[in-house]
């Protein structure tokens, strides 16, 4: 019972790096979206 408690708790952790890495990449994405947006509209 305690090694599956175990095992639990370790894929909670991997689902919860899983979700933070998925949202830096969005927040990466958007930042680089808006980094980019300007320039277009300076032409």
């Amino acid at each position: 019972m305690m090694l599956f408690l175990k095992g639990g708790k370790i894929e909670m952790k991997r689902e919860k790096r899983e979700k933070m890495t998925k949202v830096l990449v969005v927040v990466m994405t958007i930042v680089f979206i808006a980094s980019i947006l300007p320039m277009f509209f300076a032409r």
